[in-house]
């Protein structure tokens, strides 16, 4: 087995280099993609656990702390990503030593709950299920112009600092968000190819981001008005041709009658994928969710395997009592 070692800001460029070698991805990638967790200033080395053959970094596991709003609920929870090891060293068994040693540095830390976006095959060997709800809604023009809905022409965001307090108070009145800093706002929005805009309609702020990596056919982020919102989706769609859009929510409950009306199809689909680190903690944590007469016995699912605790109490396919829900642009 390889040897386990803590990265240093001096490793920083050599880091980069191979994880774009071990993805395909461009130069410098990481950082304008996931500039608030990958730039050289806001990298987290105390998190990134390398494993080195005869100098040089051949496999990686990073680990985010991520302090979340979900509801009723604050949590801060483990996300994993960086997940990679170089074509010429797989199958020596990396990968899952180095898996391993992030749980136990969870445990270590207390999170209850990690998180990660990859292929339910590879990581549910590790404890992860498919986990939480998310009800995603397909707008097209057909359907604005059914509900009524005008385009608005909004302002794009490039940096000025009066807009950015603006989308800040919308971003926060979300139900479900991760908490940022100031200055995480700032590089967030610094995505490549990141399309950020706002409005006020009527005084009614609202704001949409969109990017332009995925053809634009699907929403980063937005907050604030609705119906703003709606004018900015439909500007959007005018002005880049396209034939819709798709908007999501993390409960059934928060979904706009406006949403339903212009909506042409919708569909629940799983947020992510969960590991439960602390059962106990968990349940304690997300029971603000829910009614307590809704959350299955702690004793009882300790009888059951990691990935079926998860569908238990974040299930996609079943009546389960809590949920999680990032928004993109958060992501790791």
């Amino acid at each position: 087995m390889g040897k386990i070692i803590f990265a240093k800001p001096k490793d920083y460029e050599e880091i980069q280099r191979f994880l774009e070698n071990a993805y395909g991805h461009s130069y410098n990638y990481f950082s304008e993609n996931y500039p608030a967790v990958w730039n050289k200033e806001t990298t987290d080395y105390r998190h990134i656990y390398p494993i080195r053959e005869k100098g040089d970094i051949v496999s990686l596991v990073r680990l985010f702390p991520l302090n979340l709003v979900l509801g009723k609920t604050r949590v801060k929870v483990a996300g994993i990503g960086g997940i990679a090891t170089s074509p010429s060293v797989r199958n020596k068994g990396y990968m899952n030593q180095l898996m391993e040693h992030a749980i136990a540095k969870m445990k270590e830390e207390n999170f209850p709950v990690s998180i990660l976006w990859g292929d339910r095959h590879r990581y549910r060997t590790f404890g992860y299920e498919n986990a939480g709800k998310t009800w995603n809604f397909t707008v097209n023009r057909r359907g604005l112009h059914k509900a009524g809905v005008k385009p608005v022409f909004p302002q794009r965001y490039s940096g000025q600092k009066d807009l950015l307090v603006k989308i800040i108070a919308a971003y926060e009145k979300n139900h479900y968000r991760k908490t940022r800093t100031k200055k995480e706002y700032a590089l967030l929005y610094r995505k490549r190819g990141l399309l950020l805009f706002s409005a006020d309609d009527g005084n009614d702020f609202g704001y949409l981001a969109l990017s332009g990596e995925y053809g634009l056919n699907g929403c980063l982020e937005f907050g604030g008005s609705i119906p703003t919102v709606m004018g900015i989706a439909g500007y959007a769609m005018e002005h880049f041709n396209l034939s819709s859009l798709n908007f999501f929510f993390p409960e059934k409950s928060i979904i706009p009658g406006s949403i339903l009306q212009a909506a042409s199809a919708w569909n629940i689909t799983s947020s992510a994928m969960l590991k439960i680190v602390d059962l106990q903690k968990t349940v304690s944590l997300f029971a603000a969710q829910s009614g307590k007469e809704k959350i299955p016995d702690v004793a009882s699912l300790k009888t059951h395997a990691e990935t079926e605790q998860v569908p238990a109490l974040f299930g996609t396919l079943s009546e389960s009592p809590f949920n999680i829900f990032l928004w993109p642009l958060d992501r790791v």
